[in-house]
């Protein structure tokens, strides 16, 4: 599972987009100061493929889960 951590509340997440691109990958967790939230995603990569995933998105404090608690629904 990708996992990108960042520093603020805001990012363009280039890498992780063009990870997911490159392995079709279709899910994705994020740590950084926003809220829990969920959201897919629909961006073109800097070297032009278009890339659709789920990324969830988790506040720091949650970053000491297990992976699988993760991405639990609920």
């Amino acid at each position: 599972m990708p996992i990108d951590l960042k520093s603020g509340t805001a990012g363009a997440m280039r890498s992780l987009h063009q990870f997911m691109f490159d392995k079709k990958l279709r899910f994705a967790v994020r740590f950084d100061e926003n809220q829990l939230a969920q959201f897919e995603v629909h961006v073109r990569t800097t070297l032009g493929g278009d890339v659709t995933h789920r990324l969830r998105s988790h506040p720091w404090y949650l970053a000491g889960l297990r992976p699988k608690r993760l991405v639990d629904n609920g």
